[in-house]
């Protein structure tokens, strides 16, 4: 498990694929929706529609 706050990338197939992993002694419930409403924000204004994977 990180220590912080990671962001990890890869473009498969002509699609960018983005993971982030934290710890949760450093961030919270609260904190992972405020950073996936960030990062949806973000690639909303990219006009690149966002696909979301549940796991």
């Amino acid at each position: 498990m990180p220590r912080g706050l990671t962001f990890t990338t890869a473009s498969t197939g002509g699609r960018l694929h983005l993971a982030l992993r934290w710890s949760r002694a450093l961030l919270g419930d609260d904190d992972a929706a405020v950073l996936r409403e960030l990062f949806t924000g973000h690639l909303a204004a990219t006009g690149a529609p966002p696909h979301r994977t549940t796991p």
